[in-house]
């Protein structure tokens, strides 16, 4: 039964044979879908391309596509990219914006694709619609975003999967595919020449840096057009000299092009107290004493990027525990602790969950190991308008999943362009007796709830404001007024009373029940 359809996605990576080095594409994920016709596919193609191009989740992409075959050895062939099947997944299983949400089932990346030569989105789309059924309204739209993306090619599908396409592509086109001459050169659009201004800014800025003094550059520190020329200059400085650091003064710093120490980062940011987003991808000094410097020098800190570093996962799931406070601001760090969804055990630091019982007894408890309010008000208020239909959330609490993903978004940022920085973690009944918070919602009341000491006769059970007041006093940035109040009308709109300390123990003992019947699974395989 069903419409039954599966996605793939294929990378290019470098290939070496008896000397010479070729790309070659290769399936790098795979999923299945049961319930997939019509529009679906095209939809779903459309909201990953669509996450694909959000710039921390083309960050997440590119690392995880740069350790590709390092992963491969440590995870197995059959799913070496987990970042990647959870944004197709994302793509194909859920949509906030129509209410969308439907299951998938994970495939190995080995898995052969069933034949079949490349279609448009247009020709696959028509062959559903005839005189016997009506186009939706919104088809031409949806055919218009397909053509902005080039469709793959016979040839592609027969570097991917050389065993069922090779012999097609070479009784269509009389070659074999790994024949045909590939360029993959990079082309200056310039045609290699430099500008004389490009030319002059080199030796001037290695003058100004020897001599101490940059006023004589300054004004072309300020001209967009130069930035290129002169971010190619700082990149041959090593060591870098402490006084080209106040060079790179934007909102969104990226230090990570560049050859610092640890000490001059953190003088930096020292330098630079209105420092809220840091990038230090890639730099092989920066330690997990480095990150504890700078988020106490700059506690406001919403966004670190410390991927290809030489952090551990265990030394920032360590500094979760000890340090909380220092993680009150931030809303986005990408490292690869966040990339998985298993955590170290206890998981005492595990800061907010959404526990849920579906009717089909399944149980979901992701969990965030950082949060602010604001993210968490978010957070609820998508899980609760999507599940806003009678009996939807019986049926999708693994959306809870999908909502604890999404980075804060900004005011009329739409669901589509969010960024997804981290995967909920994995968590479990017994965790809720820690001291982090847990959101519950039956189909009568709601709850935020918290064991401050960790112990069970300390539960505490509150309000949407009683949650915030307390988050907010332990020096956590308060969320805006507009969006509690924007929760607190949607749970009068669902009638949601608060449930009291005997409604949320009840609920923790059904919790316990059907979680302690189910058998451990895969990674990431209790999302959906």
């Amino acid at each position: 039964m069903g419409q039954r359809h599966q996605a793939f996605l294929i990378a290019k990576f470098p290939r070496s044979y008896k000397g010479h080095t070729s790309y070659e594409y290769q399936c790098v994920a795979a999923i299945h879908h049961q319930w997939c016709y019509a529009t679906a596919p095209a939809r779903a193609a459309r909201r990953f391309l669509d996450l694909a191009k959000v710039p921390t989740n083309a960050e997440l992409i590119r690392f995880e596509l740069r350790h590709f075959d390092e992963n491969e050895g440590i995870r197995g062939r059959h799913s070496p990219s987990p970042y990647l099947l959870y944004i197709l997944t994302l793509a194909f299983s859920s949509d906030l914006q129509l209410g969308y949400a439907s299951s998938t089932l994970f495939e190995s990346a080995t898995m052969d694709s069933f034949g079949g030569g490349p279609i448009s989105s247009e020709q696959y789309m028509r062959s559903y619609f005839d005189d016997d059924f009506d186009e939706p309204d919104d088809l031409p739209a949806l055919l218009e975003s397909m053509q902005q993306a080039p469709l793959i090619s016979f040839k592609t599908l027969a570097e991917a999967w050389p065993y069922e396409y090779k012999r097609h592509y070479k009784r269509k086109h009389g070659s074999d595919p790994a024949d045909v001459s590939r360029d993959d050169s990079l082309t200056d659009p310039n045609g290699g020449v430099p500008r004389l201004t490009d030319l002059i800014i080199h030796p001037a800025l290695l003058r100004c840096i020897a001599d101490g003094d940059l006023s004589a550059i300054e004004p072309f520190l300020w001209m967009p057009n130069k930035k290129p020329a002169i971010t190619r200059v700082l990149q041959e400085l090593d060591p870098f000299p402490d006084l080209a650091l106040p060079i790179r003064t934007n909102d969104i710093i990226d230090l990570s092009q560049f050859s610092l120490t640890s000490s001059q980062v953190v003088q930096f940011v020292s330098q630079h107290h209105s420092i809220t987003k840091l990038s230090l991808a890639g730099m092989e000094l920066v330690t997990i004493d480095s990150v504890k410097q700078l988020l106490k020098i700059s506690p406001r800190t919403s966004y670190l990027n410390i991927l290809d570093t030489p952090v551990l996962p265990s030394e920032i799931a360590q500094l979760l525990a000890t340090e909380p406070q220092l993680f009150y601001y931030v809303e986005t760090l990408l490292h690869p602790a966040f990339l998985t969804s298993k955590w170290p055990e206890p998981a005492n630091d595990l800061f907010f969950t959404i526990p849920h019982i579906t009717d089909g007894y399944s149980v979901g408890c992701p969990a965030l190991p950082y949060a602010t309010p604001a993210k968490i008000v978010q957070a609820v208020i998508d899980f609760l308008e999507f599940n806003g239909t009678d009996g939807a959330k019986y049926h999708y609490g693994s959306m809870a999943t999908v909502c604890l993903s999404s980075e804060l978004r900004t005011p009329g940022q739409s669901w589509g362009a969010r960024a997804v920085p981290i995967f909920p973690i994995v968590n479990n009944p017994t965790r809720l007796k820690g001291p982090g918070w847990f959101f519950v919602s039956t189909r009568d009341y709601y709850a935020f709830c918290r064991r401050p000491a960790g112990i069970e006769a300390s539960l505490h059970v509150t309000d949407v404001r009683g949650c915030m007041e307390s988050m907010t006093a332990e020096g956590r940035p308060p969320p805006r007024e507009e969006d509690i109040e924007q929760l607190e009308e949607l749970l009068a709109m669902m009638k949601y009373k608060t449930g009291s300390i005997e409604d949320i123990t009840e609920f923790e003992a059904n919790l316990e029940k059907p979680y302690s019947k189910r058998k451990p699974s895969d990674e990431l395989e209790y999302i959906w």
